[in-house]
């Protein structure tokens, strides 16, 4: 992990099963991905005057440009920044998260100005498992039914993680304040952005989360 003003290797993030689309990439197509990935650290750079809190939402390989982000952010060559940023990131298991390390190193060595909150995803949503004794009235899924803790849970700061997706409560409690020096930024996948913020591309859905917490959407990035 580097800043802009130093130099370093390309390095592919990717993660099963996009990985056989992206390994036989050719030089061509390379370089369009590397050009395609600099626009918008640029625009960062940019877009950072003014700006005194970064909402992060990830979920997955997500982090990519996150992580490139905050490497930026808190590089050594910017002593005078003091840009806040919270991190909510999504994975599918502790196992799962990407950059775990580099997040805790830049957490340890930033405790003022970096906060992760990991979300861990349950696949027990929407699942009945009702109990042997579950009267008829019991609802579905069975609200008697308590799905067991992901693996490793206890291996994340009890302050900051979540037993759940990314969704609008938890944006609600730990992302800043809407307001105009504060920006989102937000990468996963189609459903991650149809839920948060809208379709990619598209102007901020106001029945998304962060339309519904009013966010306003030239304050909302999405990658």
């Amino acid at each position: 992990m580097r800043s802009m003003s130093e130099s370093g290797r390309f390095v592919r993030t990717v993660r099963e099963p996009i990985t056989k689309h992206v390994t036989p990439m050719k030089l061509d197509s390379i370089r369009f991905f590397m050009n395609s990935m600099t626009a918008p650290r640029l625009f960062w750079i940019a877009g950072f005057s003014g700006t005194n809190t970064i909402t992060m939402i990830a979920v997955g390989v997500g982090i990519a440009p996150m992580i490139q982000a905050l490497n930026e952010l808190l590089a050594p060559d910017h002593p005078l920044d003091t840009t806040k940023i919270v991190l909510l990131l999504g994975n599918r298991s502790v196992k799962d998260i990407i950059y775990f390390r580099e997040l805790t190193k830049l957490e340890e060595m930033f405790p003022e100005r970096l906060k992760v909150i990991h979300h861990i995803g349950t696949r027990w949503t929407g699942i009945i498992s009702h109990r042997d004794d579950c009267p008829r009235t019991c609802r579905a899924p069975c609200s008697r039914f308590v799905p067991p803790l992901p693996e490793n849970w206890n291996s994340l700061d009890p302050s900051k993680r979540e037993n759940s997706w990314i969704n609008e409560e938890s944006i609600r409690k730990y992302a800043f304040t809407p307001a105009s020096d504060n920006k989102v930024f937000v990468c996963g996948l189609p459903s991650v952005y149809e839920k948060v913020c809208g379709a990619r591309g598209e102007p901020l859905d106001p029945n998304s989360a962060l339309g519904r917490l009013g966010f306003a959407n030239e304050n909302v990035i999405k990658f």
